[in-house]
């Protein structure tokens, strides 16, 4: 894989609130990214954890506070159910060739190695909307990492498939963020969090009814039960 071309801008929240129907999603929200490495999202249900990820992708809008992010041209977002297009699984794949994450450099140089890595080839004349959830979600994660981003969103990546297909997310994931690149990941699984964990690169954060709870530098299950 290729390395990141940039390091990643800083992400920071200050004082963010968000609301839907007004109900308070994120509450006076402050918090600030670890530069570098992977920042694992763990909380219950509904904490705000996805809302946070499209804030910061600027798929939602706070109704106060500021957000610091890269922007939205250095960033690439796996959500949790995948959209795809209503074409095949190769029309899917090149609906991005040639957008400012995907230069057609770049995604042709890529190509033949990311359908292999997520099994793709025997796929590729299938129409996406007929595979089955892993597959799926292999084909967004190999459209997720076609891309050339230094900041990767990942909300819940091993939600709903098999051990086999998350660990080929996992794997991927770990390669971008050894060559540069930051990633932030939201996850209830705390045996995923400790397969991708690194002390002194890592953290773990733990929001609650949409505010910050606590943040570890280690893989803490005693934490997690506190506030779960």
């Amino acid at each position: 894989m290729p390395k990141s071309p940039t390091p990643p801008a800083a992400i920071t929240l200050q004082a963010v609130n968000l609301q839907y129907q007004n109900k308070p999603i994120l509450q006076s929200l402050s918090l600030s990214f670890a530069p570098q490495g992977i920042s694992f999202l763990m909380g219950e249900n509904g904490a705000g954890k996805t809302q946070m990820l499209r804030c910061i992708h600027g798929l939602s809008t706070p109704n106060s506070g500021h957000i610091s992010a890269p922007p939205i041209e250095q960033q690439a977002f796996l959500q949790q159910t995948p959209i795809l297009l209503n074409r095949s699984v190769l029309a899917n794949l090149r609906f991005i060739r040639d957008c400012p994450m995907a230069p057609a450099a770049h995604f042709d140089r890529q190509f033949a190695a990311i359908v292999e890595r997520f099994s793709l080839g025997d796929l590729l004349s299938q129409a996406a909307l007929t595979l089955s959830g892993g597959q799926r979600k292999r084909l967004a994660a190999a459209r997720l990492f076609l891309q050339q981003a230094n900041c990767y969103l990942l909300d819940e990546p091993g939600a709903n498939i098999d051990r086999h297909n998350s660990r080929l997310i996992e794997s991927a994931i770990q390669q971008r963020v050894d060559s540069g690149a930051k990633a932030i990941v939201t996850t209830h699984d705390f045996f995923q969090l400790q397969r991708l964990f690194k002390p002194g690169r890592d953290e773990m954060i733990i929001i609650k009814n949409g505010q910050l709870a606590a943040i570890a530098r280690h893989p803490d299950a005693e934490l997690l039960r506190r506030y779960l």
